[in-house]
């Protein structure tokens, strides 16, 4: 019987590899600058698997164990998607811990690993029939309901809630009374603030730069995010500017206030999107670290005076969560 489990988190761009011990320690890792999209440009995964076995081996050798110390290999995220190294279909909502263990497809890739790889599948929204009128109750995740599981697994107290994973594409989840996964959002708004930042005449007034979380300036934060609300994006992002040559705001104002606008843009699709059920009262956890998390917690604390809002930085939620579906596949 094996002694350590290896977690392999496939995203778009970058693939995390983690070795957990008995006592869920990580005592080894790696990240490879390889994911999904390289599939999808080369039209194959030979590079992704070539990437991946070596990587594994070295983050065994480095974890000091061998494979005959492997119980298990559990992949999330993109890499079961068409592009990544095994395609396996979402689950539907509602999805909670049961659903997802019960959807474990194991398949031995001998080109990757000796040890069968235990795919955890993605989820999405259930839409009889997707079309233009349903399209916005329509959304679907890889590697956030992993995450998801880690973060109920800690804050679920048997109440809807929600919960936020920001990133370049920042993910909306609710979450029913049964902690079953009951729908998802997505926002490109971190995408749109990286454009805005730098690839528009905004680049100068922000320093063509990004704000580390202790630069975040919450009262002009929430300026911008009312701007927003008040005259739409397009005019609130162009004050950043105006903001800049007659006012003569710091950098770090401005990068908070235009950080403000986008964040409104969420907000907007968290009141109007069909895609999730959110209330106000429901209890809200944003699981990461990082400007935009700090950012949505301070927003949703302004909007939402009735939520509780915690900010989980948590490492490795993928890896912890995709433990716990494991599990709980073993004790079905």
């Amino acid at each position: 019987m094996g002694n350590i489990c290896i977690t392999i988190d496939g995203g778009t761009t970058n693939t995390r590899c983690l070795v957990w011990n008995r006592e869920e320690q990580v005592i080894a890792g790696c990240k490879l600058s390889i994911g999904a999209r390289n599939g999808a440009i080369e039209h194959g995964n030979d590079a992704l698997k070539t990437q991946l076995k070596l990587n594994l081996e070295q983050v065994l050798a480095s974890s000091g164990h061998c494979l005959a110390d492997v119980e298990s290999v559990l992949a999330c995220g993109m890499i079961t998607s068409s592009s990544g190294l095994y395609e396996l279909a979402h689950l539907s909502t509602p999805a909670g811990l049961k659903e997802l263990a019960e959807g474990i497809k194991t398949i031995l890739i001998p080109d990757v690993s000796p040890v069968p790889i235990h795919f955890i599948p993605g989820v999405k929204n259930r839409v009889n029939h997707p079309d233009f009128e349903s399209v916005d109750r329509m959304d679907m995740m890889r590697g956030e309901e992993t995450e998801s599981m880690a973060l109920l697994s800690r804050h679920h107290k048997g109440t809807p809630m929600l919960l936020i994973l920001p990133g370049s594409h920042n993910k909306y989840i609710s979450v029913d009374e049964k902690c079953r996964i009951t729908g998802c959002m997505t926002s490109m708004s971190g995408e749109i603030l990286s454009s805005l930042t730098l690839n528009t005449i905004l680049a100068a007034s922000v320093n063509c730069s990004f704000l580390d979380e202790s630069e975040l300036d919450t009262h002009w934060l929430l300026n911008g995010c009312r701007n927003s609300h008040a005259l739409g994006i397009g005019r609130a992002a162009f004050l950043t500017r105006v903001l800049h040559l007659f006012c003569e705001r710091s950098p770090q104002q401005l990068g908070s206030y235009l950080l403000g606008t986008v964040v409104a843009l969420d907000l907007e699709a968290l009141k109007g999107s069909k895609a999730i059920t959110f209330n106000h009262g429901h209890k809200i956890v944003i699981g990461g670290k990082g400007t935009m998390a700090l950012a949505l917690s301070q927003i949703l604390k302004e909007e939402y005076p009735d939520s509780e809002v915690l900010q989980d930085c948590t490492e490795y939620l993928a890896g912890m969560g995709a433990r716990l579906i494991w599990q709980a596949s073993l004790d079905n």
